[in-house]
Formats: structure tokens, sequence, C-alpha cells
């Protein structure tokens, strides 16, 4: 329900954070807007309206200036320059632990953000019972708050904000680390409220989030508004790798001329491009979009595409640009490449070129797909008879780190103590009476488990399932009452948000103290600290105080530091959650990397999504005990249901195939996919062959395809696992294929198939979906090329 009058309006909002550094000197001589060297400008002249019952989730990168609008607009901060108005009450749930005591009860700290919120005393005692049934807290009132892991702390924020319904509703970012239950909870509540009027902003990373609680999205860069329009639109818009999404700017500042492009053979470093760039004015944070088109099969479709960053351009005049790739993979037909020159900060392209490229020789006589690729890739198969297969383990003893134990867990018990309601409360607020009383809670109850040298183990669980105490009980944060725990080798662990951190030193120096805390060598320090700001992409700001940044860039700046420094075992809670999209990509990625390497870690989340790029193996916890342990889909289809597609298809008798097992089924781009599955010969079959293929999804997943309509679709892999001869006898195959996917992004079908060589029929198929990367909404399969690119200016 909407109405036409604005409940919030914004005009000309500016916010700068000062410069602690020496430019002191210089801010006499600028105004109160303006900014001296070295001053961060969070929010640069923005204009916002928001009409009374609007629904509007604020997007960026780190550092877009989104939690900075939401603080100003709460009333939190204030801003240097403009103003903002808000029409009736402003409820925010912004800094977790704002307004919180570690020392008080769940209750306590109830009562005390309720006043807090102006709420008066005695109503919010009244509310008490209601606020913690829909925090699912009731078992935890009387708890210190030291002993709710982020997650309950979440819920108790929200519980106590969200309890009376309110004119406008900020929330940012803290909904990411609340469980899946939780999460609807509060998502029935928000649309509840704003049915009812209530104005929403929401700033999350979590793109299915915004889209399932907004109607709107405004997208933030340097401060700045760069798109506004429907959820959906924007979003693609945003996580679009292709440049071809963008606009392109009112007055474009450059023009892209091609000079050559060189190709090597298949599977080596087969592509390089060079253009020259003639540009009008400087660019302060320039791209170049790559797109890759197949002309003669699809030219609307963009079958690669990337865009990367470059470093400023610094003036106007001609420059060099040059990209390089590994091999694209075979792309066997006539190829155009387009390439965009974009300015990120404005979200617009300010030049584009196109160049045509016949198809390579040596793949000219190649069968092809539909889509125009033939694709080579490294698989290993094997095909035996099922009596001499052995154990049924195949890929999924191949997740399991191969190394020694890095962690053991055995029989480990902790109990809370708390205390009676009011125990403490009294001397602070007038509460009701009450006599102490010991209250325990079991937050682990008799925990085994081990996690080996290169695993990744998640851990996942509802809210209070003791996910986080057991993360603190290894860390050494809290001793356990019973069992032992024993680690081999140093522990990193990121617990908390910004733990360890002071908000009035720099990025830089918050990273010295916290490289230091990790053990890292003081004569090591300074290429540890270098190699962390470049991987968090934060040279820009980290030489700004801490309590200038956002939440996610105080999570991005943590993380990098972990990666980079030494340990064995690596402790990761939530902190993923709150970082934006590109950097949660480059940040798994390199967890993988360092699991290759021997890294253990241990990570929670409740994004089962995220558990599954990053996880091999889970242990679910369930009123502190495990109660599951085993491969990420397994544990995960269990806790969750499984949301992914499979099936089988037998078109005629004499050969069947039994459901696939594969390893995982969310695979980060470059990963590896591991399948077994079993084939049964009734009959004998000499023309027949197995065969794999990674194709696009069909349109009826119910019907059995023939040859003609499978190789009408768009197979992206597709190779021979076993030959006709091996299966011209009588009996149970057991097949077991290990596949990189490579530069693949998006959502296909794994599919394993028996074909008729002589009748050329597909006699029975199997398939699982999985995806591949983090693949744009609705998009179709994509590879994902990682162009290098270097742009050096010509003199003259």
């Amino acid at each position: 329900m909407t109405t036409t009058a604005p409940a919030i309006r914004c005009r000309g909002l500016t916010k700068v954070f000062p410069d602690v550094t020496g430019a002191a000197g210089a801010r006499g001589l600028v105004g109160a807007a303006e900014s001296a060297p070295g001053d961060v400008r969070a929010l640069d002249g923005l204009d916002l309206d928001v009409v009374a019952g609007e629904s509007v989730g604020i997007i960026g990168p780190n550092g877009a200036g989104k939690s900075t609008l939401l603080r100003i607009i709460a009333g939190i901060s204030g801003a240097t320059s403009g103003e903002v108005r808000c029409r009736g009450s402003v409820a925010s749930v912004i800094e977790l632990g704002a307004g919180f005591h570690a020392d008080l009860t769940g209750r306590e700290n109830l009562r005390c953000l309720g006043v807090l919120h102006g709420r008066r005393l005695d109503d919010v005692d009244r509310s008490a019972a209601r606020i913690l049934a829909f925090a699912g807290l009731e078992h935890a009132a009387d708890q210190p708050l030291k002993q709710y892991s982020l997650g309950m702390r979440t819920r108790l924020a929200f519980a106590i904000v969200t309890d009376r319904r309110p004119d406008v509703l900020v929330v940012d970012e803290v909904l990411a680390v609340g469980d899946q239950d939780f999460q609807a909870k509060c998502f029935a509540r928000i649309a509840h409220m704003v049915e009812q009027g209530t104005t929403l902003l929401l700033v999350s990373h979590e793109m299915g989030m915004v889209a399932a609680a907004c109607e709107r999205v405004v997208q933030l860069r340097h401060g700045r508004i760069v798109d506004d329009g429907s959820a959906r639109e924007v979003i693609e818009r945003y996580l679009a790798r292709s440049a071809s999404r963008l606009a392109a700017a009112a007055s474009p500042a450059a023009v892209l001329r091609p000079v050559g492009v060189e190709q090597g053979g298949l599977g080596r470093d087969s592509l390089r491009v060079t253009l020259d760039l003639d540009l009008d004015r400087p660019v302060e944070h320039p791209a170049v979009g790559f797109d890759v088109v197949l002309p003669m099969v699809d030219p609307a479709n963009v079958v690669s595409a990337s865009t990367e960053a470059v470093p400023a351009l610094g003036r106007a005049g001609r420059y060099r640009v040059t990209g390089s790739t590994d091999a694209l993979w075979g792309v066997g037909r006539d190829m155009r490449f387009v390439v965009r020159l974009v300015d990120r900060d404005l979200q617009r392209v300010l030049g584009e070129t196109a160049v045509d490229v016949p198809v390579v020789g040596e793949l000219a006589g190649r069968r092809l797909s539909p889509l125009g690729v033939a694709m080579t890739v490294p698989m290993r198969f094997s095909v035996r008879p099922e009596a001499d297969a052995g154990p049924a383990t195949g890929p999924r003893s191949a997740r399991v780190g191969g190394g020694p134990p890095v962690l053991s867990l055995d029989g480990v018990v902790k109990r809370y103590r708390g205390r009676s309601r009011g125990a403490t409360l009294r001397p602070l607020l007038p509460g009701p009476r009450g006599r102490p009383r010991p209250l325990d809670v079991v937050a682990l109850d008799g925990v085994t488990a081990h996690v080996r040298a290169g695993e990744a183990v998640g851990l996942i669980g509802p809210n209070a399932s003791g996910k986080t105490t057991l993360l603190r009980v290894v860390a050494g944060v809290t001793r356990p009452d019973l069992g032992s725990v024993s680690v081999a080798g140093r522990t990193l662990s990121l617990l908390e948000l910004g733990s360890g951190f002071h908000a009035d030193l720099t990025g830089r120096e918050n990273l010295r103290v916290l490289g230091r805390l990790m053990g890292v060598p003081a004569g090591r320090l300074g290429s540890h600290v270098d190699e962390a700001v470049e991987f968090a992409a934060m040279e820009e700001a980290v030489d700004h105080r801490l309590k200038t940044y956002s939440t996610g860039m105080v999570a991005r700046l943590g993380l990098a530091m972990a990666l980079v420094a030494p340990a064995e075992l690596l402790l990761i809670d939530e902190v993923l959650a709150v970082g934006d999209e590109e950097f949660r990509r480059r940040a798994i990625a390199r967890l993988a990397e360092r699991t290759r390497e021997g890294l253990a870690v241990l990570f929670v989340s409740h994004d089962l999504q995220l558990v599954e790029q990053v996880c091999g193996r889970v242990l679910r916890l369930d009123e502190g005990r495990c109660v599951d342990d085993g491969p990420v889909d397994e544990v995960i289809g269990a806790y969750a249901g499984s949301s992914w597609a499979g099936g089988v298809h037998d078109a005629e008798g004499g050969i069947r195939l039994q459901r696939l097992v594969v390893d995982r089924r969310q695979v980060p781009a470059g990963g590896r996919i591991g399948v077994e599955g079993v084939l049964v010969v009734d009959e004998a079959q000499p023309d027949a062959r197995l065969e794999l293929a990674l194709r696009s999804p069909p349109h009826d997943r119910e019907a059995a395809l023939s040859l003609d309509e499978r190789e009408a679709m768009s197979a992206v892999i597709e190779t021979v696992i076993a030959p006709g001869a091996e299966l011209a006898r009588a009996g149970r195959y057991r097949f077991r294929c290990s596949i990189e996917v490579g530069k693949l992004v998006g959502e296909i079908d794994l599919v394993v198939a028996a074909i008729d060589q002589h009748r050329q029929l597909a006699l029975a198929e199997v398939w699982e979906q999985i995806v591949v990367g983090n693949p744009e909404p609705g998009s179709r399969v994509t590879f994902a090329p990682g162009m290098r690119w270097d742009v050096a200016p010509v003199d003259g």
C-alpha cells in the first residue's frame, strides 16, 4: 500500500569523513561540504525520494556509501551538507551490538534497547514475552549476551526494533547472518509492515534477499546513485559481467580502435587483443568490458563476458590497451569481440568497438554444438564391473583432505550458567523482582569430530545450535567443561566482525595489529599487509580511519589478512555473508587455493549455497549435538530439502542407468566435479557407448530426448566415458568421473547417456543439475575468460 507523499527525502546529501593524517591545516581553506586531501567523501550530493509504503533496496560494492546513507537517515550520524527529511517514526537495525552490553542478559538487554528506542519501560516489560518468542530465545533469555552467537544477537535486535510498526524501517545487512527459518519470519513481518504503510530501506549483498523484500532498488557507487528502478532490472544490471547491459554515457568520451588479435593453438594461452584508446577526459575508476559473440550462430547472445577494473586514466590522450586470456576452450565458430570502456563511478559505457575473428584453423573441422563451442577439458574416467569396483567412495573420498588431523574434538561439552531475571539489572533500571537461581544451558553436548589438513568443513544448523560456541572452543576463547580439543599448528579465527580492530586507527594500522595477533613474523609483516590490501582491493581506503568503513569493508579487511597469513586451521563465522559479490568470489577462490595447499577450514554460515561453494564436507549441529556429518550435498539436502533437479530416463529395455551421485552441485568456476553412477546391462549391448555431457537445461525435464533433440541442445562439453567394447557383456558397471569445469558459468545439466551407435538412439540417460560460479539471474551458460588488461599512455 503506497501513497505519493515522500516518507524520505534527501537533497544534496554529502558526508565527508575528515582525514587524521595531517590534512587539518588545509581544512580551514575549504568549505564544510568540500574535502581536503585525504578526506573520505562517503556521500556526494545524493538526491533520493522514497514514498510512504515503498520498499527500497540499496545495493552496491563495499564502500559505496550504503551504510553511511542509512546511518544518516536513522539519525545515528549527521550529514556534512544537504538535508534529510523523514516523515514519522524511524526504527533501525543497523549496527549489530549497538545498544547491547555483553555482560547483561538477553532479557536485560531487551529492556535497555527498548528504552533506547523510545518505549516506556513498563511497555517493554509487557512485550518481553512476545519479543523473546519471536526471536526464539526464551531458553536463553537469562543468559549473558556474551554467550550469544552472532545470529542470536541479530534475532534479539530485530525482534525488539520491529515489535512495534514504525513509519520507516531501516535494515543494514544483519539478516544475512540469521538462519533460514528466522529470515522467513523477518520477511513475513516486514511484508506485513509494508502492507500497513511502513517504508522500508534495506541494505544487503544478498541479491535474492533484496529481490524478495523490495520492489525498487537503488545502486550506489562512490556515494552517488548510478542506477534506480525495478528490483529485477537493477539487480540484473548490477550482477552482469557483460558491459552490454550498461547504458551509454550521455556524452561518450572515448574512441576505441582495434589494432590486432593474436591467437595460439587449442589449449594454450591463445588470445591477445590490442586496441588504441583516444580519451577526451580523465576517468578515475575505469574498467574494460570484453564480450564474445558468435555472429553466425546467435548474434544477440553473449557467450563469454568479463568486465575488469583497470588503473585510473589520469589525463586525456591516447592509450594502448592490451588484453590477454587463457584459451577460450575451443570456440569453433567465427567470433566477434566487443570491447567497451566503462566508467565504474557512473556505470556507463564511454566508448566501444568490435572486431570479427575467423575460426581457429585446427578447430575448423571439429564437430560443433549449436552453441558453436567444442570444449576440451581435463577429465579422468574409470568403468569397471561393479564386483571389481571396490567401495563406492569415488569422488567423495577425494573431497576429504588427505592429510593428518589438524583438529580433533572428542566428547566436547560446554555449559553456560545463567541467572534469573533481574539479578544484576536492578541497580541500572527498575524491573521485576526475582531471586537469582542457576540456569544451565548446554551449548555443546558431546561433540566428536576430526578435520584433516586440506579439508573445508561447514558447520550448519539453526541459531543457538552450538556453531559459534564450537568455534570459540576451538579458537581457545572459551574452554570446554568436558572432553578434549586438540589443534595441530597455528589457528586463525574470524569470529566477530571487527574483532581486534580499533575504530580510530587506519585500515593499514589495523592490519599491522591484526597481522601480529595472527602470528605473522615482524620481518614479513609489511609484505603480508601489502598482499592483504591488494587482495581486499582497498588501496584507496586503507589509509583512512576504520570508523569511516562500512561493515562489509571491515569484513573484507579481516578476511584478507586471514587468507594471506600462515596457518594450519582457519575458523570463519559468517564473515563472507556481508561481503560484496566480487570479493566473495575472490575469497572463495583463495580459500580453495589455500585448502589445496593443506589449510584446514571450519566455516559457519546460514547461506547454504555459500557453504556448498566453500566446503566439501558438512557437520550439522542441533541443540549442541552433531546430528549429521558427511558430503556437503547429502547433509545440506537432508537439512534444507533438495532444491536440485535430477532424474532418470530409460527409453527401452536391455540397459539401465541408476541415478548419478555428484560430490557437489554448487561449484566455483574453475573447480572440479566428481561423479559416479551405475550402469546395468541386462542384455549384451555391443553397439552401446557411454557418454557424458554438460548442457543447458531442457524446457521439458520429463520427456526422454531423442539423439537429434539432444544434439539440438546447447551442449558445452561432450565426451565418451566408455566405448562399446567395454559394455558388450551383461552385468553391472560402476563408472566414476572427475571433471574440471574450467571457465563455465551457469546452471547446467550434467548428463550421462547410453547411446546405441548403430541406430543413433539414446537408450537411457541420467542427469543432475549443477550450478557453476555465480550466474546472472535467468542467464544462459556462458564462459568467463578472465581477461587481463594492460593500459599504457602513448606519448605524442
